[in-house]
């Protein structure tokens, strides 16, 4: 990072006397008709599918890749933003067995390389092999704590931060069993909650709980933003609400994003 760069701020640079930014991650204004959030793009749940797909098929980004990208932007949101004084005595990581958990494995290590204490709670096995599979490999060679959903406590101390991995933008059914426990286990655990892409039982597509849903104080999302981010109910899930890159072209975000301004007819706002 150059001379009086700031963390989580645009890092500037010139080049041929025009000026150029690039950004890690950037916060929604709440207020929508902010010209700050019209600049973004949203992103359906199937044209978020096929920006990964592309991304892989198309311009050789492996998937491990772009999981590596978005786990790290989604720790300096963390470490910038949401937790930057380090009250934080944990941070308690709830991993599903998809891809959102393998965000959720990729991020645990950068916490506790970052120097904050982590445990992990996985409600399933990743699928292996796989690209979660792999963070969480890499996780148990690191020693990292492991524990399953009945070991965890009922409660955290107060300021624990708790990153809810479970699911992602892909959820379209009720949530039950083990994740719907998990995720009641979330809201009701007194620690500060940051929701990994969309909080989970929210349907990021329509913005309604299938079931119960995680009630986030904040929110990192992918690539773009996502229409049931938007939506009145669904803005009462999120908390404060980010946009994190992946390392996806540009070229793939333009073609497939739509202007926030096109869809104000058809959302909520």
């Amino acid at each position: 990072m150059g001379a009086g760069s700031v963390p989580g701020q645009p890092i500037l640079f010139r080049r041929g006397g025009e000026r150029y930014t690039f950004r890690m991650y950037l916060e929604v204004p709440h207020d929508l008709t902010d010209p700050a959030a019209r600049s973004h793009r949203v992103i359906s749940r199937d044209e978020s599918r096929e920006i990964d797909r592309q991304a892989e098929e198309a311009y050789h980004l492996p998937g491990l890749v772009l999981m590596e990208n978005a786990s790290i932007n989604l720790s300096r949101v963390i470490l910038e933003q949401i937790d930057p004084d380090r009250r934080a005595t944990r941070n308690w990581v709830v991993c599903g067995g998809g891809n959102n958990g393998g965000d959720g494995y990729a991020a645990a290590r950068h916490l506790h390389n970052a120097g904050r204490t982590v445990t992990i709670i996985a409600l399933k096995p990743p699928r292996d092999p796989g690209d979660a599979a792999t963070n969480a490999a890499i996780c148990r060679a690191m020693k990292l704590p492991i524990v399953s959903f009945e070991e965890a406590p009922e409660r955290v101390a107060p300021g624990d931060l708790v990153v809810d991995a479970i699911f992602g933008t892909g959820l379209d059914r009720p949530v039950e069993g083990d994740p719907a426990r998990a995720i009641g286990w979330i809201n009701g655990c007194g620690g500060k909650v940051v929701a990994v892409d969309c909080p989970s039982g929210l349907d990021a597509q329509r913005g309604e709980a299938l079931g119960e849903a995680v009630r986030a104080e904040a929110t990192v999302t992918f690539v773009g933003l996502k229409p049931g981010l938007l939506t009145e109910q669904g803005r009462t899930f999120t908390g404060r609400l980010f946009v994190a890159g992946i390392g996806a072209p540009r070229e793939l975000i333009e073609r497939f994003g739509q202007p926030l301004d096109e869809l104000t007819a058809s959302i909520d706002i």
